[in-house]
């Protein structure tokens, strides 16, 4: 019995911790709080932390400073000229108008507004979600109240079309991962287990990739995959499916774009007035 309890003490005390095979971290630099979340469980932990900003981020950030609204309206009517819009990215990105347009992302204009406007996504930023939603925006990062009035205007002109609107709403008020897209492959199958002869059946195997936007749900900005099958039956479903949805939201769109009229009517209005 005595050697039986040495061995007994002697393997706890030799047992190793029990440690999550992998975890998931988000850091909300706004918050300063890290996120752990075990994919397994979705257990999620809440780490505050202390930022120790680099010599350098500090003295770019202490650097930093506003466009004048003047400047501010020519940089985003260059960037249009050239073809480019902005995403509706939490920190906006350029993108090509169209096919036509992705020359000009290399072309020698765009690389002297970049150097010539290094601070206007942060900026633009900024002045576009306080046009959207009403929150406050900084003086440091946006200017003193009358450039910030002038600079929303000039986003409302520029930036701000029905479709930026749906899409900044559309990634930022849901309340549930959005579908972003799709890989797929046909597969015919030859063989199956248990199965004598060949089942000489098709189907399609589909990617879907979910992003998510919401931190109530899971960890900002995070990708879940979801792999299923459909037959041709099933594809011919979800086409008269999605045709329905097409036509639902193409209605939406037209109430949509009339209420960003109206609203800039009103705007228009109470600037004059």
């Amino acid at each position: 019995m005595p050697e039986e309890n040495e061995k007994s003490q002697e393997s706890k005390g030799t047992s190793a911790p029990t440690v999550d095979p992998s975890l998931e971290v988000t850091f909300n630099k706004s918050t300063q709080e890290m996120t752990l979340r075990d994919p397994d469980t979705g257990r999620l932990v809440t780490i505050k932390a202390n930022v120790i900003e680099s010599e350098d981020e500090e003295d770019s950030d202490e650097d930093f400073q506003p466009l004048t609204s003047s400047a501010f309206r020519e940089a985003l009517q260059k960037v249009a000229d050239l073809g480019l819009m902005w995403s509706a990215d939490p920190i906006p990105r350029v993108v090509p108008l169209n096919e036509k347009a992705e020359s000009a992302l290399l072309s020698e204009e765009y690389r002297e507004l970049e150097k010539a406007y290094p601070s206007l996504p942060r900026e633009l930023s900024a002045v576009v979600y306080h046009a959207l939603t009403g929150a406050p925006a900084y003086d440091s990062i946006v200017g003193p109240p009358d450039d910030l009035k002038q600079k929303v205007s000039a986003v409302r002109d520029l930036v701000l079309t029905s479709s930026y609107r749906a899409e900044f709403f559309f990634k930022y008020a849901l309340k549930v991962p959005y579908f972003e897209s799709v890989d797929w492959e046909v597969v015919f199958k030859t063989h199956e287990r248990n199965v004598k002869g060949m089942p000489a059946v098709g189907y399609a195997l589909l990617m879907l990739t979910f992003h998510n936007t919401n931190a109530s749900v899971r960890p900002l900005n995070t990708h879940e995959n979801v792999t299923v099958a459909v037959d041709l039956p099933l594809v011919n479903k979800l086409i008269r499916t999605f045709v329905d949805i097409k036509t639902g939201l193409e209605d939406v769109q037209k109430l949509s774009e009339r209420f960003a009229e109206a609203e800039k009517v009103e705007d228009t209005d109470g600037t004059n007035g």
